[in-house]
């Protein structure tokens, strides 16, 4: 709610975001890859954690401007605000746990090679999560003429994050029965 009302009084410039990732949508295009100071390992987690943040500006912005005329209305759409809430959680410890594996690959801890498999671990099961609130806000708030058009931009400019989380997380498993416990 409070973010919101800050977006619709310009306190939080959501707006010119906004433009420019429904630009880029409808071109079909995708913003700039991350540069050379994200480890090779974690870029693709990385360039769909940014485009995943677009998508979910862009999807909220859809359904704000469906209440632009009764804001509060919005505000009282519990089950909007849930997912809402649920996608930043994600997008937040996704971006969290990529940040802490690049500064510590950048430091040259001899852990990197663990902390960027559980980066990249917490983005793959973090990106179905995001998918499915995101989903789940555009199929419910969206007007109904206009939500297949949104959800097929939204799924297209995120992308697929194509990893085999299965064998990290035994790889992992192999690792915390080496050390007796957590791997770090």
């Amino acid at each position: 709610n409070t973010l919101f009302r800050r977006a619709m009084t310009g306190q939080v410039n959501l707006m010119t975001k906004y433009a420019q990732v429904e630009e880029l949508m409808k071109a079909e295009q995708r913003p700039a890859a991350t540069d050379e100071n994200v480890p090779e390992e974690l870029r693709d987690a990385a360039n769909i954690l940014e485009r995943a943040k677009d998508a979910t500006i862009y999807a909220t912005m859809q359904i704000a401007l469906k209440y632009m005329q009764n804001p509060q209305e919005l505000a009282n759409e519990q089950e909007f605000i849930e997912y809402l809430a649920n996608a930043l959680i994600e997008l937040y410890a996704t971006d969290s746990a990529l940040a802490r594996a690049i500064k510590v690959t950048r430091q040259g801890h001899e852990e990197s090679a663990t902390y960027i498999k559980l980066a990249q671990l917490a983005a793959w099961l973090s990106f179905s999560r995001l998918r499915s609130n995101l989903d789940q806000m555009i199929t419910s708030y969206v007007d109904p003429s206009r939500a297949e058009k949104v959800l097929s931009r939204v799924r297209n400019y995120i992308g697929d994050y194509l990893f085999n989380g299965v064998q990290v997380q035994r790889e992992l498993a192999a690792l915390i029965v080496e050390r007796q416990g957590y791997p770090l």
